[in-house]
């Protein structure tokens, strides 16, 4: 990943930050019209909801560690797993400074814990499904663009369903994208394996 786009996803996460201060004064009200939706959509959704849980995103992280564990790989395999320990420390932590409770509608899923801010399946699902689809476009070059692609749409996917199962207010959701995004620029690579470096020398 080059400069260029690390400056991006930095200045992305900081809109995004500034975003969420300004609506969270209307957060009511926005979580307020998603409630104008079919009610036969909600279990539906709260299948999307799961791929930002503890109960896809550890499986997840564990099949790409056993994958790419091997010598010359080993920055592949432990990518995915760190973004997921990091960005919920990073959840966890802020959640535990600003306490910000949760919208009183969090019997639409069982699936949640602790503070509202951030969302923490914001934070874990765009962190760990967009790390997982670097670590796939290493190895699969000319499919990189379309693996990113639906990581991103999976991440903007569970974002949505927090706000409209009503487990986190929009704010949260804004604000844990913002540290996903400041969290994948921070982070170094990701460098494709040894064996790919050495093919395409030969090429």
């Amino acid at each position: 990943m080059n400069s260029r786009v690390r400056i991006g996803l930095a200045l992305g996460g900081g809109g995004l930050a500034g975003l969420a201060w300004f609506l969270m004064r209307y957060d009511r009200a926005m979580l307020g019209a998603m409630y104008l939706r079919p009610k036969e959509l909600v279990d539906v959704v709260r299948i999307v909801d799961y791929l930002g849980s503890w109960m896809v995103t550890i499986p997840l992280v564990t099949l790409a560690f056993a994958i790419y564990w091997r010598p010359g790989w080993v920055w592949l395999a432990l990518r995915p797993l760190g973004a997921l320990a990091t960005s919920q420390l990073i959840a966890e932590a802020v959640k535990s400074f600003v306490h910000r409770a949760r919208p009183g509608t969090i019997a639409q899923s069982s699936d949640f814990w602790g503070y509202s801010f951030p969302s923490d399946h914001a934070v874990v699902g765009l962190a760990v499904w967009f790390t997982f689809f670097q670590v796939v476009g290493e190895i699969w070059p000319d499919g990189k663009a379309f693996v990113l692609t639906v990581g991103c749409v999976i991440a903007a996917l569970v974002g949505w369903t927090q706000v409209y199962l009503g487990l986190n207010w929009t704010a949260d959701v804004l604000a844990g994208w913002a540290f996903a995004f400041l969290l994948i620029a921070a982070v170094p690579g990701p460098y494709p394996p040894q064996a790919g470096r050495v093919k395409s020398q030969k090429k």
